[in-house]
Protein backbone atom coordinates (compact mmCIF):
# COMPACT_ATOMS: atom_id res chain seq x y z
CA UNK A 1 0.00 0.00 0.00
CA UNK A 2 0.87 3.49 0.18
CA UNK A 3 2.13 3.35 3.79
CA UNK A 4 5.03 1.56 2.86
CA UNK A 5 6.08 3.47 -0.03
CA UNK A 6 9.54 4.80 1.03
CA UNK A 7 9.00 9.12 1.01
CA UNK A 8 12.67 8.93 -0.66
CA UNK A 9 12.14 7.42 -3.74
CA UNK A 10 9.32 9.76 -4.87
CA UNK A 11 9.91 13.26 -6.23
CA UNK A 12 7.01 14.37 -3.67
CA UNK A 13 8.93 13.33 -0.94
CA UNK A 14 12.12 14.13 -2.09
CA UNK A 15 10.81 17.89 -2.26
CA UNK A 16 9.07 17.72 1.41
CA UNK A 17 12.11 16.50 2.72
CA UNK A 18 14.84 18.41 0.55
CA UNK A 19 15.14 21.03 3.28
CA UNK A 20 15.45 18.54 6.32
CA UNK A 21 19.05 18.39 8.10
CA UNK A 22 21.17 15.42 6.93
CA UNK A 23 20.69 13.61 10.31
CA UNK A 24 16.68 13.81 9.86
CA UNK A 25 17.17 12.99 5.99
CA UNK A 26 19.02 10.15 6.43
CA UNK A 27 16.35 9.09 9.34
CA UNK A 28 14.01 9.18 6.64
CA UNK A 29 15.52 7.19 4.14
CA UNK A 30 17.03 9.85 1.75
CA UNK A 31 20.35 10.39 0.24
CA UNK A 32 21.31 14.08 1.48
CA UNK A 33 23.35 14.52 -1.57
CA UNK A 34 19.98 13.88 -3.83
CA UNK A 35 18.18 16.30 -1.90
CA UNK A 36 21.07 18.95 -1.76
CA UNK A 37 20.90 17.97 -5.49
CA UNK A 38 17.13 18.96 -5.55
CA UNK A 39 17.19 21.94 -3.50
CA UNK A 40 19.75 23.28 -6.01
CA UNK A 41 17.60 22.20 -9.33
CA UNK A 42 14.48 23.49 -7.87
CA UNK A 43 12.66 20.54 -8.19
CA UNK A 44 12.88 16.60 -8.24
CA UNK A 45 12.76 13.71 -10.93
CA UNK A 46 12.90 10.45 -10.09
CA UNK A 47 12.21 7.66 -13.04
CA UNK A 48 11.89 4.04 -11.87
CA UNK A 49 13.66 4.52 -8.48
CA UNK A 50 10.05 3.08 -6.49
CA UNK A 51 8.59 1.48 -9.30
CA UNK A 52 10.31 1.01 -12.47
CA UNK A 53 7.09 2.00 -15.01
CA UNK A 54 6.32 4.90 -12.94
CA UNK A 55 8.15 8.35 -13.54
CA UNK A 56 7.52 11.87 -11.74
CA UNK A 57 8.29 15.36 -11.33
CA UNK A 58 7.46 17.42 -8.34
CA UNK A 59 8.61 21.07 -6.94
CA UNK A 60 8.23 23.24 -3.79
CA UNK A 61 5.57 25.21 -3.25
CA UNK A 62 6.17 27.47 -0.42
CA UNK A 63 4.08 29.73 1.91
CA UNK A 64 4.90 33.03 3.33
CA UNK A 65 7.46 32.10 5.42
CA UNK A 66 9.55 31.17 3.01
CA UNK A 67 8.95 26.95 4.06
CA UNK A 68 7.98 24.07 1.96
CA UNK A 69 4.01 23.64 2.96
CA UNK A 70 3.22 21.71 -0.36
CA UNK A 71 4.94 19.90 -3.30
CA UNK A 72 3.18 20.23 -6.81
CA UNK A 73 3.66 16.76 -8.40
CA UNK A 74 3.27 15.05 -12.20
CA UNK A 75 3.68 11.47 -12.30
CA UNK A 76 2.51 8.59 -14.39
CA UNK A 77 3.83 5.85 -17.31
CA UNK A 78 7.69 6.16 -17.27
CA UNK A 79 7.30 4.88 -21.07
CA UNK A 80 4.99 7.89 -21.65
CA UNK A 81 6.70 10.85 -19.12
CA UNK A 82 10.30 9.73 -19.68
CA UNK A 83 10.81 10.94 -22.93
CA UNK A 84 9.67 14.50 -21.66
CA UNK A 85 10.32 14.52 -18.02
CA UNK A 86 13.26 17.80 -18.07
CA UNK A 87 9.80 19.80 -19.66
CA UNK A 88 7.50 18.32 -17.33
CA UNK A 89 9.86 19.44 -14.52
CA UNK A 90 10.18 22.45 -15.47
CA UNK A 91 6.61 23.25 -16.40
CA UNK A 92 6.08 21.42 -12.47
CA UNK A 93 8.69 24.22 -11.18
CA UNK A 94 6.96 27.14 -12.90
CA UNK A 95 3.83 26.39 -11.72
CA UNK A 96 4.33 25.67 -7.87
CA UNK A 97 6.38 29.09 -8.27
CA UNK A 98 3.18 30.54 -9.39
CA UNK A 99 1.32 29.34 -6.82
CA UNK A 100 4.06 30.26 -3.96
CA UNK A 101 3.93 33.46 -5.45
CA UNK A 102 0.21 33.46 -4.93
CA UNK A 103 0.67 31.99 -1.17
CA UNK A 104 2.54 35.32 -0.70
CA UNK A 105 6.08 33.57 -0.15
CA UNK A 106 8.68 34.75 0.67
CA UNK A 107 12.89 33.95 -0.77
CA UNK A 108 13.28 29.95 0.59
CA UNK A 109 14.41 29.81 4.24
CA UNK A 110 18.03 29.34 4.78
CA UNK A 111 19.08 25.84 6.42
Amino acid sequence: GVDDVPAATTSTGRVLLCEREDTAARAAGADPQVLAAVRVAGHAIVDGEFDPVLAGAAAPVRGFHGGIVAALTVSGPAERLRPHLPAHAAATASAASALSAALGASAPRAR
